[in-house]
């Protein structure tokens, strides 16, 4: 639909006050494409109005989640409503209780449904945005939701007027689209009234009177309880969030550096470095943690969750939680790792996925995945190998020989019962322990490579370097093998020359 002239002095003052709304926080560009999520009650229809009339161009998008008899017949009269309008519109069905996921609560599940749909409908329409209608009422029942679950300032600063729509999306789903809420100004009232002031067919979504659902209980019982001890209690609660969303907003220009000097993400999650976090005010370390576990696909707004994470990071021995949603955390020497559901190895780390053991050969790189490769070379040596290079170079390189029959060491992912000869102790350890003993997160040890010489390990990749890496002065041909990284990964392993070289 094309972008349309409008007279803002023959505007409804309800559709000024939007229109003003949008402007100051400078939420949509005048005539914009945007996705409407209509449900067909007051909130959504005034919404869609309004826009309509001020010019945008409008998608309307309605899901159905199927869970009650008679929504189709919703669906249905939100088209004929659209049609009348002359607004393109779309509206399908899901089945919510069969597409949520286990132990997914079905009201989380409809949420996640409906934002998913609203993406895709927003990507095949060209959309920058999708508008819900979202009112002042919805912001001060999710700051009392948040209240109540014991949030931090994250889930009380309520909802924000404008954010990437991939806040609520799984990652990369919805591109550069965001999620506008141009109600936000405006209370529940309002639209009504001005719905039936624009003569608006409405409907009615029962389960707003659903008393099980704690939004309804917050709505129908708690908020006229506190009218009871202050009558503008909705203003007051109103400007309490507004007020954190400011405070929130000047915390994470510190959580932002924080994670920047303290963090890396990669695709299987977040390693945190505990000692420059131990340095920032508890308010910047927290919200540093709810970020982390966020990003990872977790609950961050469960403050019990962000207490055992405090005390994570306060141990000074190896810890580990399983948080919900499936995400893990670690706690390894002055790190923390915060995996994502699922993990089964860590990219961050060396890792060997192969099937079977792979022959190192001088003069090539071998890669691991992840930027990670083990590269060979031969060198020919007239004299020993000084004892002060082969300490320097810690368990990141190691030399071996090369055999008289040309025999070529082998690489593998460590095994149950591995073992490898200790540099200089006569003894032997197993390769387990002492991937645990280096501390070696558990997501990342699964995978972990190691160095065979004639079918005993050699050599554990960046863990340590076992008897068979020691040169015997009657040595002259020899093999360098190093194991480099990505730039942002160089700091993740002990570089440290190993005990006894």
């Amino acid at each position: 639909m094309a972008s349309r002239r409008y007279n803002r002095h023959k505007l409804d003052a309800f559709i000024v006050r939007v229109q003003d709304f949008i402007a100051r926080r400078r939420l949509l560009r005048p005539g914009s494409r945007v996705v409407a999520a209509v449900s067909g009650g007051p909130d959504s229809m005034a919404l869609l109005d309004s826009l309509n009339r001020l010019g945008y161009s409008l998608v309307v998008a309605h899901l159905d989640h199927g869970m009650r008899p008679g929504s189709w017949d919703e669906a249905e009269q939100v088209l004929r409503q659209a049609a009348q309008w002359g607004i393109p519109a779309i509206a399908e069905r899901c089945d919510v209780p069969g597409m949520a996921a286990p132990r997914e609560n079905l009201e989380a599940a409809a949420r996640r449904l409906r934002y998913g749909f609203l993406a895709r409908v927003a990507r095949e329409t060209s959309s920058v945005a999708v508008v819900t209608g979202h009112t002042a009422d919805d912001q001060i029942e999710t700051f009392l939701l948040h209240l109540l679950r014991g949030s931090g300032t994250q889930g009380l600063r309520g909802m924000l007027p404008e954010q990437p729509l991939n806040a609520v999306v799984p990652p990369g789903a919805a591109g550069d689209i965001r999620l506008v809420r141009p109600l936000l100004g405006v209370w529940r009232q309002e639209t009504f009234d001005y719905c039936r002031r624009m003569d608006t067919l409405l409907l009615e979504d029962p389960s707003n009177s659903d008393q099980s659902l704690l939004r309804n209980r917050v709505r129908h019982e708690l908020i006229p309880i506190l009218e009871t001890y202050n009558p503008q209690v909705r203003a007051a609660l109103y400007r309490a969030a507004h007020a954190t969303a400011e405070a929130h907003q000047a915390i994470s220009r510190e959580v932002d550096l924080a994670l920047s000097k303290a963090s890396i993400e990669t695709p299987d999650g977040f390693l945190l470095w505990l000692e420059p976090l131990a340095e920032k005010p508890d308010a910047v370390r927290k919200e540093v943690l709810r970020r982390a576990v966020g990003v990872c696909g977790g609950d961050n707004e469960r403050a019990e969750e962000v207490e055992q994470l405090e005390r994570l990071c306060r141990l000074s021995r190896p810890g580990h939680l399983r948080l919900g949603g499936g995400v893990e955390v670690w706690r390894a020497r002055d790190r923390l790792f915060v995996v994502r559901p699922e993990v089964t190895s860590w990219a961050g780390f060396p890792q060997f996925l192969r099937g079977k053991p792979v022959e190192i050969t001088p003069e090539r790189r071998l890669p691991l995945g992840g930027g990670w490769t083990l590269a060979c070379e031969r060198t020919a040596t007239r004299t020993r190998l000084p004892a002060r290079q082969r300490v320097a170079l810690g368990p990141h390189v190691a030399w071996m020989q090369s055999g008289a029959r040309g025999e070529l060491p082998t690489l593998r992912a460590w095994q149950e019962g591995d073992r490898m000869r200790l540099f200089g102790s006569g003894g032997t350890a197993k390769v387990a322990d002492l991937l645990s003993r280096a501390q070696v997160p558990p997501p990342a040890r699964r995978a972990w490579p190691v160095v065979l010489d004639r079918g005993e390990v050699a050599w554990i990749p960046g863990v340590m370097r076992g008897e068979l890496c020691r040169i015997p002065d009657s040595a002259r041909s020899l093999l360098r093998i190093e194991l480099t990284w990505p730039r942002l990964a160089a700091v993740w392993l002990a570089r440290e020359a190993d005990p006894g070289d």
